[in-house]
Order: C-alpha cells, then sequence, then structure tokens
C-alpha cells in the first residue's frame, strides 16, 4: 500500500502489525485510520447485515405481537346558568 506524502516525509510512521488502526507520530499522538475502520465494516458486513435484519425482525414481531392498549382522560366541566 503506497503511503501518503506525510507518511513519506517522516512526520508519520506507519505500523505493519496486522489489525492496527493506529498510526504513530515522533512525539507519540495517535491519531485514527478511518480506512481501516471502513476495511473492517466491509469485511463484516454480512454479519453486520445479519444482526440488523434479525434485530428489525424482532422489532416487527413485538410491535404486532403486543396487545394494544388505549388510554384517554376528559374532563368535563358544566357551568349551571342562572336565570
Amino acid at each position: 500500500m503506497p503511503l501518503g506524502p506525510a507518511v513519506q516525509g517522516g512526520n508519520l510512521q506507519r505500523s505493519d502489525e496486522v489489525g492496527t488502526s493506529v498510526r504513530h507520530r515522533a512525539d507519540d499522538e495517535e491519531l485514527v485510520d478511518l480506512r481501516e475502520y471502513w476495511n473492517i465494516l466491509v469485511r463484516c458486513k454480512v454479519t453486520i447485515t445479519v444482526l440488523l435484519a434479525v434485530a428489525m425482525v424482532i422489532a416487527v414481531l413485538a410491535t404486532f405481537l403486543e396487545t394494544p392498549i388505549f388510554r384517554a382522560e376528559t374532563l368535563i366541566q358544566i357551568n349551571l346558568e342562572e336565570d
């Protein structure tokens, strides 16, 4: 994988370890590499899709199988007219 200009210039050092999601500066400041997170999501897309589908099915079933409860409150005020 080609490195960007900032990395080639020596400001950032890329770790070659498998599963790392952080780049380190010389001063130990950590930067998040969003491409690594995107790659994780792409690799796990089947698992994520299945989990979302199961959650949606459970939510739909719970919604339709629950007994609906209708409640209302009202207050009637009657004023007597005096002639």
